[in-house]
């Protein structure tokens, strides 16, 4: 049989299983569930045909899941295509190509439409549908993958440093020691047909013939660029640990890294120890009304008279991973902003720790006196340690109690503070200045 054509048609994929869809790997339906609901020749084409495969794969799909599913997902709709279509052992494996999102709500308000009845939204299945995807249906999709925030451009970029670094981005384990710990290779399918499974595939083509470069494992095998965000972002934590490489090494990596992560909203920071070396998690940084983490680790507020100690304070920092606010690190963030307002949010908000490095110039000039309002604001706010008194001299400031532990810093090198700073946040202290 012929087909008669592909136009205005699409895939409806559904699942009763909450969690189905949530893998950037294989994803996988009992063959058995192809056609039902389908439109005329789409009923009797059988889905190992490989023809109908490739059909398949024109068409525009959503992924999505029966009503009543309770899982964390449940009532989002992706939008996209089936990819590389087979089937293996009664399964039908396919990658999908997700385009963007949407809520079931929508979804649900173009059932009649859609030709999606209310019992099949009870039934686990593959239909092909007459019609096309309503334009309004289009204009509620939110165009980017579900769970996915961080750009290709951040990971490309992310990737290539790891990949070209002297130490390999599995370091002291074997790849697919590194690899098992972030996929389940052996319950993925391989792409080789000798192979059982992805296991065995990378091993033939990373071990036994190593005719596979990391460029192409990362990105195009396992799809590192388009996964998830939880799934690049456990490939990144397990990059920096310490099972992973030396103190040097891991300090070089995060420092990097944490210039790519910053750009999509995220950073690497130290959770926790394993023999005294620091263990990293990636978190998402605050946005305006949002309960993440703050943006910096530390904000510095000083006096232009007393830039070169604290520049050298702020390099120091920075070389160790951490995420400062230093104004001349700024000058893009700050350009064209209201400063008031935009210091306001930095000094008031946006911070773990706010060094106050105090002194008669620090107690004269203006921009000082505006941060230091807004950090005792904070200060006030919480009720706990978020100023930390660095002094050049002993000027009294304004609501800074002499109670109040301090740093005397003719007694310290920036070196020794930014060490002491270290420590304040629980991060690692390095012996030695980190080489480049």
């Amino acid at each position: 049989m012929a087909f008669t054509g592909v136009a205005a048609m699409f895939n409806l994929i559904m699942s009763g299983n909450g969690t189905a869809w949530e893998t950037d790997q294989f994803m996988r339906m009992d063959a058995g569930r192809y056609g039902e609901y389908s439109i005329g020749e789409w009923t009797s084409r059988s889905i190992n045909d490989p023809q109908t495969q490739r059909m398949l794969e024109t068409l525009p799909a959503l992924l999505l899941y029966e009503a009543g599913c309770s899982g964390p997902t449940a009532d989002v709709v992706r939008f996209g295509y089936a990819r590389e279509i087979k089937v293996v052992d009664g399964q039908i494996l396919f990658r999908f190509e997700e385009r963007g999102h949407l809520s079931r709500t929508v979804l649900n308000d173009f059932a009649d439409r859609l030709g999606i009845g209310r019992f099949e939204q009870n039934r686990t299945h593959w239909a092909v549908k007459d019609g096309g995807i309503p334009s309004a249906i289009m204009q509620a999709l939110t165009p980017t993958p579900f769970g996915s925030k961080i750009t290709e451009v951040t990971r490309r970029a992310i990737v290539d440093f790891l990949i070209r670094r002297p130490s390999s981005f599995h370091g002291d384990l074997d790849s697919l020691q590194f690899l098992k710990r972030i996929w389940d290779l052996a319950s993925m399918p391989s792409t080789d047909r000798r192979f059982e499974n992805a296991e065995a595939d990378i091993w033939q083509h990373t071990v036994n013939n190593v005719d596979w470069d990391d460029g192409y494992l990362l990105n195009d095998y396992l799809g590192l660029l388009s996964s998830a965000d939880k799934i690049f972002l456990k490939f990144v934590e397990l990059a920096v640990h310490p099972l992973v490489g030396a103190r040097d090494e891991v300090a070089v990596r995060v420092r990097e890294i944490n210039t790519h992560l910053k750009l999509d909203g995220f950073r690497l920071i130290e959770s926790s120890q394993m023999s005294s070396r620091p263990i990293f998690k990636a978190q998402e940084l605050a946005s305006p009304g949002g309960s993440a983490i703050p943006v910096y680790e530390i904000v510095l507020s000083f006096a232009g008279e007393d830039r070169v100690y604290v520049e050298e304070v702020a390099d120091f920092l920075l070389s160790q991973g951490v995420d400062v606010f230093y104004d001349r690190n700024e000058e893009a963030t700050l350009w064209g902003k209201d400063l008031a307002e935009h210091l306001d949010s930095v000094y008031r908000k946006s911070a773990r720790f706010c060094v106050m490095f105090i002194s008669k110039h620090y107690a004269e000039k203006i921009w000082p006196n505006h941060e230091r309002r807004s950090a005792l604001a904070r200060a006030l706010e919480e009720r706990q340690e978020y100023i930390l008194p660095a002094r050049f001299d002993d000027t009294e400031i304004p609501g800074i109690r002499p109670t109040l532990g301090y740093i005397e810093l003719s007694r310290k090198t920036p070196r020794e503070l930014g060490t002491l700073i270290l420590q304040k946040l629980g991060r690692h202290v390095p012996d030695e200045p980190i080489a480049e």
